[in-house]
């Protein structure tokens, strides 16, 4: 069973979670028309290499997956569910601005345990709405977007790193993921 917020209209989420989204999950996402060639013609070179590190796909593309389960399911692995999930995101950019595509990824993401969309997250993890949110609270939501399920440690090591913070700040952000992401996954459904 998966939990899920009231939509959240753009205006309505933290400028930072929206922000820290686009700089950490697809940097060029205002220029690129709903796959970043760059980033595709890097992961298919880094997969020929053997080096398999991360996926290319846009925040389009993810949407487009979130919207048709088909395009997610694993299928993407394929290059012809990759090609699938391309022409998707084409189509949806042709459809939606980039903040509708923005607005519904944030409204639609896996965050953690059953909690999907931002308002599920907020809500759940710190108890507020997604308008709310403090600088630190959104890089931990951001952080936790390529991988969900991480330990709080790992969310807070990639939080720092999307931060680029010093010690203190590190610190801060390792304390804040450890009392708002631990045992997150078995509460989640209480």
């Amino acid at each position: 069973r998966r939990r899920q917020g009231a939509w959240q209209p753009l205006a309505a989420i933290s400028p930072a979670l929206r922000d820290a989204a686009v700089r950490f999950e697809d940097k060029r996402f205002y220029d690129h028309g709903g796959v970043d060639g760059r980033a595709f013609a890097h992961a298919l070179w880094q997969n020929l290499k053997g080096e398999r590190r991360r996926g290319a796909s846009t925040l389009t593309m993810q949407l487009a997956g979130f919207l048709e389960p088909e395009l997610a399911s694993g299928a993407h692995k394929t290059a012809w569910g990759k090609l699938k999930q391309m022409a998707a995101a084409w189509r949806l950019e042709r459809r939606l601005s980039k903040a509708q595509i923005l607005e519904g990824y944030l409204n639609l993401a896996p965050f953690r345990g059953e909690a999907r969309g931002v308002a599920a997250a907020s809500a759940m993890l710190f108890g507020k709405g997604a308008s709310a949110l403090s600088n630190d609270e959104a890089l931990l939501l951001a952080a936790l977007l390529p991988t969900p399920q991480a330990a709080p440690d790992a969310v807070a090591a990639r939080a720092c790193r999307y931060a680029q913070a010093h010690e203190a700040g590190c610190l801060r952000l390792k304390r804040l993921a450890q009392a708002s992401l631990s045992g997150q996954i078995g509460r989640a459904h209480v």
